[in-house]
């Protein structure tokens, strides 16, 4: 990963705030920034467009995907899905560049979703 341990332990806190329902963005629903898992980088403030900062775009998802991957091995019965503008959730992608809302939803053994509404 190329995040600092407490870039982690924060998406790893929205993560299980998410799986409890009490998430920052409302219930089972992270929202993350994208900016929130760079490391500093002088070059990418000062020339966002820099081949530079393609690297370091690509190295904080590819952290979010690893920690996202680790999340759902730790929480057996759990699922991270990223939602679009439309309000749909579906597999992890990272296509967007600045923000993503993760969805955390509770699975049962056959890996569907379980009904929280019951």
């Amino acid at each position: 990963m190329y995040i600092s341990p407490i870039q982690a332990i924060t998406f790893w806190d929205q993560l299980v705030r998410a799986y409890h329902g009490c998430a920052n963005y409302g219930g089972d629903v992270a929202e993350v920034y994208l900016y929130s898992m760079m490391s500093h980088s002088p070059v990418f403030a000062n020339n966002p467009d820099s081949r530079f900062a393609e690297d370091v775009v690509a190295q904080a998802k590819q952290s979010m995907r690893e920690l996202i991957a680790y999340f759902e091995s730790t929480y057996p019965y759990s699922q991270v899905l990223e939602g679009t503008d439309e309000g749909t959730y579906g597999a992890v992608e990272l296509e967007g560049t600045w923000r993503y809302y993760l969805k955390v939803v509770h699975i049962d053994a056959e890996g569907e979703e379980e009904n929280s509404d019951d």
